[in-house]
Formats: C-alpha cells, sequence, structure tokens
C-alpha cells in the first residue's frame, strides 16, 4: 500500500510538474524574452467593407497605424460601372413610367367619349 501510494504521488508530482512546465514555455513561446527587454507583436487582421482590386498602398512595412488611417486604395472602376448601370436602369424606368402616364392620360380621354373602353383603361391603370 506505501509503495501505491508513493507511486501514486510521484505521478501526481510529474504530471502538474510537465502541465505547469508546458504552460510557461507556451508562454515564453508566444512573448519571448530577450536580453534587453520583451518583444512583443500586436499582428491586427484587416477586414476591407469593400472588394475590389488594390491600386495603391499607403502604408509601408511594420508602420504603425490608427483607426481611420488610409491603407489602400481600392481600383473604383467595378463600382463607376455598377453605379452608370443603376442610373441607366432608373432612367429606363423613368421613361417606362412617363409612357404608362401618357397612356393613361389617352386612355382618359377616350373613356369620356367612349364607354366601352373601360376595360383597357383599367388594364393601364393597374400597371401604373
Amino acid at each position: 500500500m506505501k509503495k501505491l501510494l508513493s507511486f501514486a504521488l510521484t505521478l501526481t508530482v510529474l504530471l502538474f510538474a510537465g502541465y505547469f512546465g508546458y504552460k510557461k514555455y507556451e508562454h515564453y513561446m508566444k512573448n519571448p524574452w530577450t536580453r534587453d527587454g520583451q518583444v512583443r507583436s500586436q499582428v491586427v487582421q484587416i477586414t476591407p467593407r469593400v472588394s475590389g482590386m488594390v491600386i495603391k498602398i499607403h502604408v509601408q512595412d511594420n508602420q504603425e497605424v490608427h483607426t481611420g488611417d488610409l491603407l489602400f486604395e481600392i481600383d473604383p472602376s467595378s463600382y463607376k460601372l455598377k453605379l452608370k448601370q443603376a442610373q441607366a436602369r432608373l432612367e429606363r424606368s423613368i421613361e417606362v413610367s412617363r409612357g404608362y402616364k401618357t397612356e393613361y392620360k389617352r386612355l382618359k380621354k377616350i373613356t369620356k367619349k367612349d364607354r366601352g373602353a373601360v376595360s383597357q383603361k383599367d388594364l393601364i391603370r393597374s400597371e401604373v
């Protein structure tokens, strides 16, 4: 019984020593010490708000940056193209809307003259 207790105690001490030794090693690997002082890096992941090709980099390697600093310029050509396409769709929709309004006014005049044109007028009104 005395041998078993001695073995268990020795094993427990070795396990604790191994665990704390590993934790100390892990700590020193993450935060190494030099003779002059401690070396610690701060690396932050950069995520853009939009995607695209980088056309200019405004920072140097190992330069300290702050929140709000301009780091990169992204090629705006794809966004300008999308803007032009959206503007063209808007203009087309406006023209279609004007056409519907003109057709509605025309059918409204026809309806006053001819009561049989009501169904076509209602059709155009529902499209507007």
